[in-house]
């Protein structure tokens, strides 16, 4: 999923789907990420990865922010989750990945901001809380 904001604040969201190829879709949203070829203020690309905790690897929503205003900043955000045998659906706590140029912003607005959004989604409050 690419998702953006454009000059006038309103915000677009495309599903990036390159011939039912993950590793493909993948690669074109960061390539949009990337190239801001639709002039847009800021941007996230949300894609399904995995992610190592501790000795484990998790299954993790991977979130990567660009601000265009700081072309230099770049943030990647994961968010890991489970499933059980039972059908349980776990999300942990989100981790930062990377944190770069990023001096000017602030890390608990983000924070805040990805929950307003999950909180915002008609199945998300139950599932994160």
């Amino acid at each position: 999923m690419f998702a953006y904001s454009d000059e006038k604040g309103e915000r677009k969201m495309e599903r990036l789907v390159v011939a039912d190829d993950a590793e493909k879709s993948v690669a074109l949203g960061k390539e949009r990420l990337e190239s801001n070829e639709l002039d847009a203020t800021d941007a996230v690309l949300i894609y399904d990865g995995r992610i190592p905790v501790n000795d484990q690897k998790f299954d993790a929503i991977i979130i990567e922010v660009r601000a265009y205003f700081s072309l230099a900043s770049k943030a990647v955000m994961a968010v890991p989750y489970q499933r059980s045998p039972q059908g349980d659906f776990r999300v942990f706590r989100p981790k930062f990945l990377q944190w770069e140029a990023c001096e000017d912003f602030d890390i608990n607005q983000i924070v805040n901001s990805f929950f307003a959004g999950v909180d915002a989604h008609e199945k998300g409050p139950p599932v994160s809380k």
